[in-house]
């Protein structure tokens, strides 16, 4: 099934005034057979056309990312007002502060400990 619709402009002869006027068409597909369109012929078909298949595996940073990302706009979706948004607005860069000094940190340690090993 296929749903349009479309806007018509009219004036209203009682009155003169515009009116907006919605009309709705639906198309029936007699031959169409949603069996065919399982999970496994779904499966089938982006294996054989992988250019159509936007994801790829996502590294672990990335993921993390994401997570992060997804928590930040749950979090900011709970604000009733203003000066809460504010405030978790700012606990959230607080905590990227402290993950970035983190990494850094970390990366630091690595590359010491790469350079006792040479």
């Amino acid at each position: 099934m296929i749903t349009s619709w479309d806007y018509a402009y009219d004036v209203d002869p009682q009155n003169g005034a515009p009116v907006v006027i919605r009309t709705f068409k639906t198309k029936w597909w007699d031959k169409f057979d949603d069996r065919k369109y399982d999970h496994q012929f779904l499966n089938n078909w982006f294996n054989k056309n992988p250019k159509f298949c936007k994801m790829g595996k996502l590294s672990q940073e990335t993921v993390r990312f994401l997570q992060a990302k997804s928590n930040a706009s749950a979090l900011l979706a709970q604000a009733k007002n203003k000066t809460e948004y504010k405030r978790i607005m700012v606990e959230m860069l607080n905590s990227l502060d402290s993950d970035e000094e983190q990494e850094q940190e970390e990366d630091s340690t690595t590359s010491k400990e790469t350079t006792d090993l040479s």
